[in-house]
This record gives C-alpha cells, sequence and structure tokens, in this order.
C-alpha cells in the first residue's frame, strides 16, 4: 500500500469564530429573550405595560442589536510599534 502525504503546511487548524466575548453577549441576548417571553405570558394583566409595551420592545432589542452585536463583535487588535 502506498503511504498518504500528510502535510502540515497546507492543513489548517479550524479555530471558531466567536470568542468568549461574543459568546458572553449572545448569553445576554438570550437571557433578554428569555425574560421577554416570561413578561409576555404574565396572564394576570393581559393589558399591563410589560405585556403590551415593555416585553415586545426587549424582544426587538434583543433581536435587532444584541444577538447580531454579539456575532459581529472583534476585540481590538493592538498594534505595537
Amino acid at each position: 500500500m502506498a503511504k498518504a502525504k500528510n502535510d502540515n503546511k497546507d492543513q489548517e487548524l479550524f479555530s471558531f469564530p466567536l470568542d468568549k466575548t461574543n459568546l458572553m453577549i449572545l448569553g445576554l441576548g438570550a437571557v433578554i429573550i428569555a425574560v421577554a417571553y416570561v413578561f409576555m405570558a404574565m396572564p394576570d394583566h393581559p393589558d399591563d405595560f410589560m405585556t403590551l409595551t415593555l416585553a415586545p420592545l426587549l424582544l426587538v432589542i434583543a433581536f435587532a442589536v444584541v444577538i447580531p452585536f454579539g456575532i459581529m463583535y472583534r476585540k481590538k487588535e493592538t498594534s505595537s510599534e
């Protein structure tokens, strides 16, 4: 049998594009979404401020701001001169 050629130069290691900070921001977005759905599901007062105003506002902020920011955030690279 022929030996398989194993060039380490051609193989690039897979690096996950999101680091700890990104995952923490995404986790914060998930917590905001969960809290908003809990506020929306309060059956005691269906016409309350938290149900009609606060919960949808939190959902929009989480889905439109926090989650995309968590995906696109990158740490600033310091240039050593």
